[in-house]
């Protein structure tokens, strides 16, 4: 007989008194400040409740308290049928994000490379992300891998990604590998918005992470990035020809509506039949993403039009300041 369809706060509940029996000397409350409702199909239970339970206990594992839980709160969005889950927690000084971060990395980087994530979950240290993986490839069935990836936060940020309580600096932020362009438009920054702390990341990865833990109030995105940060012993995983488009449509997916330029030095993008040029790509981004997209530019290193044109489009937009 076919288990009846469930609400996902079912789930939610059985893997926390999951947990609770797992660390009964803890005192783990989970709070859910949006509460959510959707169903999920009945067969998917158990595969839900030990995802959840797997990065629950993570979060208790490595968060750096002995003595006591830390803070969780399980942060719920659907839209447009993709389900995004944030396990926010309070961490010791001692955790180093970063750290986990580039473990994080490396753990995607032999995924896509073709590692099995039944063995990698054996070996990978205990964040949790191999199994995760698995549970989504070999449980759920599901084609997509998770974009997982921990960020710091500063004091309390609202749900409103447009607004952060805190100290108030305002933040550009560069997405570009290209070490020159990237110079080029430090300089541009430093002279047009000279109030502005710049941030820079060099690949899709960090800079979907870098998106959703920041505010910026301009982004300058490049359209083709390396999969991640190109250091020695990494070539940056697979190029994304359109990266940046990619990047556009997560930021769209999880409500991260920041004015956003494109700044790219081909005027064209693909192979035959199907190539594409920077002026129909500009139209197609206005048509999807027009609420926060404001325009494309150029850029020529041997001139300096592309400052031009990136200046009118920062002054027209009355967002940026």
């Amino acid at each position: 007989m076919e288990r009846p369809d469930y609400e996902f706060g079912i789930a939610v509940e059985v893997a926390t008194e999951s947990i609770r029996v797992c660390h009964p000397s803890l005192d783990v409350t989970l709070q859910r400040p949006d509460e959510v409702s959707f169903d999920c199909r009945g067969k998917t239970l158990e595969s839900i409740v030990y995802m959840l339970f797997t990065a629950l206990d993570n979060a208790l594992e490595h968060c750096g308290f002995n003595d006591h839980a830390p803070t969780l709160s399980l942060e719920t969005s659907l839209k447009d049928s993709w389900l995004e889950l944030r396990l926010v927690n309070s961490c010791a000084p001692i955790v180093s994000v970063e750290e986990e971060n580039e473990r994080l990395d490396e753990l995607r980087e032999r995924l896509e490379n073709g590692d099995e994530a039944q063995g990698l979950a054996t070996i990978e240290g205990g964040s949790g992300y191999a199994k995760i993986i698995r549970i989504l490839r070999h449980d759920l069935l599901t084609r997509h891998a998770p974009d997982v990836w921990l960020s710091q936060r500063d004091g309390i940020c609202s749900h409103d990604r447009n607004g952060c309580e805190g100290d108030g600096e305002m933040t550009a932020l560069i997405i570009e590998d290209d070490e020159l362009k990237t110079e080029r438009l430090k300089s541009f920054l430093g002279q047009e918005l000279p109030d502005h702390q710049i941030e820079v990341a060099r690949s899709y990865k960090s800079g979907l992470r870098a998106l959703v833990a920041n505010t910026p109030a301009l982004v300058i995105l490049d359209m083709t990035l390396p999969t991640f940060d190109i250091a020695p012993g990494s070539d940056g995983g697979r190029p994304l020809n359109l990266g940046g488009r990619e990047l556009l449509r997560q930021m769209k997916r999880r409500s991260l509506a920041y004015p956003t330029v494109v700044v790219t030095g081909f005027d064209a993008f693909g192979s035959e039949p199907q190539d594409v040029t920077l002026a129909q790509l500009d139209g197609e981004l206005e048509a999807e993403f027009g609420d926060f997209y404001i325009g494309s530019v150029y850029f020529n290193a041997t001139s300096d039009d592309w400052r031009d044109q990136l200046r009118l489009l920062v002054e027209a937009d009355p967002r940026i300041s």
